[in-house]
């Protein structure tokens, strides 16, 4: 959040404390709603264009200055750790991918592995962490992932939350059109989704 001051409207950092136990922040108010909430559901145009338009303004920031970085490798890395420690969320995986084969999927997700695209990322670009007000982005919270990666983290989770609140299934489509993304490569697509769901 100190790094973004002065690049995107966030939460401004107000105090930070920890203990053994517990860690505790209080950070700036930001005005409006989630963009989830019904109340801009009549016009629904207008808030997939803002969703759009403000991705494309997160994935607008300088990648060099982004002291952030959370690579692919690492992910996956991660991704194996947790596969041979029995520590994958197999419960949570098998609703997207029913009667989950750890081996296989991870196999499958590893002869999709893409080339990178990096910018930075939000890292759960979801509807309830982006705020509205007036029509317009008033801000965006819960940036603890927020780091330097490839671009398909972001476009799955929009997928994956367009789809969770229950709007039309055109709406990712036009978020695509809006956002600038000329062609969607499923296979990318494909790869983040099991990288995504594996992280749980």
């Amino acid at each position: 959040m100190e790094w973004l001051q002065g690049k995107l409207p966030a939460p401004e950092l107000l105090y930070f404390d920890s203990d053994d136990e517990n860690q505790y922040m209080l950070v700036s108010e930001i005005q409006g709603v989630p963009s989830f909430d019904l109340s801009l559901r009549d016009d629904i145009s207008n808030l997939i264009k803002q969703l759009a338009k403000g991705l494309r303004t997160i994935h607008s920031l300088d990648v060099a200055t982004c002291p952030f970085l959370w690579s692919v490798n690492e992910k996956i890395a991660l991704v194996q750790e947790r596969i041979s420690s029995g520590s994958i969320d197999v419960e949570y995986l098998s609703h997207h991918y029913p009667d989950p084969n750890l081996a296989q999927l991870f196999d499958e997700m590893m002869r999709l592995f893409p080339d990178s695209d990096l910018v930075v990322c939000h890292g759960d670009y979801s509807m309830p962490n982006v705020l509205l007000a007036d029509g317009h982005i008033s801000g965006f919270i819960d940036l603890g992932q927020l780091a330097v990666t490839d671009r398909y983290v972001d476009i799955v989770t929009v997928r994956d939350t367009l789809s969770y609140n229950k709007l039309p299934d055109e709406c990712f489509e036009l978020f695509l059109q809006e956002y600038g993304l000329q062609e969607l490569d499923e296979s990318k697509l494909r790869f983040y989704d099991l990288l995504n769901r594996f992280l749980g």
